[in-house]
């Protein structure tokens, strides 16, 4: 019921209540709630059965404080270790591998909503979950795609310094004459941006490595 207030000093019938209603008072608990819309949690709880809500979508933090330390050191190997164990225990109090069903899902969105509306999520924060263990589950996987993505560069980097590595002298300057064609080219930006640059510095790298180990002997014989 959008544009829904209430007055001061009288009890609300409950099919006043809708589920926009419980969306806009989400974020505050049962009690604060029942106090802003004048009706009992009796009546309030039964309303929200009627509607299809198994439960108030206000969840209270717990150990809030201790697990956004350990959150913050997710960097860290141990840190990280200890967040990872505990993370699919601090969701919605769900044992670990228990999945998180539609009704917290949807717990998460009326908390978004509530506080966007209040004002009080900034602009550029406001597509993130508001509630500390969703953060937490974030800055884990986070955490743990970050490690896998560095190893697997780390293995790409080493596989295409030993392609490198084993080209031939003359794959090696026909790669030169190439560039020196792309260099002088009257669109040379437009080709430059179609070049896999790294993988062009590792080879200009290999080139000059190995022209600096030819002996001044062997440079005036080449001439």
């Amino acid at each position: 019921m959008k544009g829904l207030e209430f007055r001061e000093g009288h009890r609300r019938d409950k099919r006043q209540v809708s589920k926009d209603v419980v969306e806009r008072y989400g974020h505050m608990s049962q009690v604060d709630a029942c106090k802003e819309l004048k009706m009992s949690t009796r009546t309030l709880r039964k309303r929200c059965r009627e509607l299809g809500v198994k439960r108030w979508p206000y969840k209270p933090a717990r150990g809030k404080k201790a697990a956004m330390a350990r959150a913050e050191g997710t960097n860290t190997g141990s840190a990280f270790t200890a967040v990872s164990r505990e993370a699919p225990r601090v969701v919605e109090g769900k044992s670990p591998g228990e999945p998180i069903d539609k009704v917290s899902a949807w717990q998460a969105q009326v908390a978004a909503k509530a506080a966007a509306s209040a004002g009080k999520t900034a602009n550029h924060e406001s597509g993130f979950p508001l509630k500390y263990h969703e953060r937490l589950q974030i800055l884990v996987l986070l955490n743990e795609a970050r490690n896998f993505f560095e190893a697997e560069c780390s293995e790409r980097e080493k596989e295409r310094l030993a392609e490198v590595q084993n080209k031939t002298n003359d794959e090696l300057h026909m790669f030169c004459v190439q560039l020196k064609e792309i260099m002088f080219a009257p669109d040379a930006l437009r080709h430059i941006k179609s070049i896999d640059l790294h993988t062009t510095l590792m080879i200009i790298e290999e080139v000059q490595s190995r022209l600096l180990k030819l002996s001044p002997s062997s440079s005036s014989v080449s001439k």
